[in-house]
């Protein structure tokens, strides 16, 4: 299973106009519209990859050709409403990008951001990860486990993984 973080840093977060400034917090990281550059080079979307996972060492790819190539089919999977349920009617894509971006990715700890890679994900295939991330951001203070399993079957019964990976 290919990682969802890695899906959609490398498909969206790579090529966000603001990205410095989200990435050190004096921006929000937005939700859709029009936030993303399609003039970024595929070398220096790749070098912001590199900046967001330089402390997940099995984050990290080479820089060739099945990095461009999937760089091009995220961007294309996360664009189209097909992949994801109802065709993207009620949201869902909105849903998995806010999941699984920036805000998402820096709200795992070292240890939870150490069991994903890009392919073949430990991370992504253990459900109890997001559970830790979704309930977080219900409440900063005291995590709601129950609140957070039915924000994680939301997110899997909204999304198409079959589909999308």
């Amino acid at each position: 299973m290919t990682c969802n973080f890695f899906k959609v840093l490398v498909g969206r977060v790579t090529k966000l106009v603001k990205f410095r400034e989200i990435l050190e917090g004096r921006e929000e990281e937005p939700d859709e519209g029009r936030h993303y550059h399609n003039g970024i080079s595929p070398s220096e979307r790749y070098a912001r990859y590199v900046e967001l996972v330089n402390e997940t060492p099995g984050m990290t790819v080479p820089y060739d050709v099945n990095f461009r190539k999937d760089m091009k089919r995220f961007e294309s999977q996360l664009s189209s409403g097909k992949f994801f349920a109802n065709n993207n009617k009620t949201g869902e894509r909105g849903i998995f990008v806010k999941q699984f971006g920036l805000r998402g990715w820096q709200g795992l700890n070292l240890y939870q951001r150490r069991r994903h890679s890009p392919k073949d994900c430990v991370g992504c295939s253990n459900i109890h990860d997001y559970v830790d991330v979704m309930s977080k951001k219900l409440d900063e203070s005291q995590p709601k486990v129950s609140e957070g399993v039915a924000l994680v079957e939301e997110l899997f019964t909204a999304v198409k993984l079959s589909g999308f990976d």
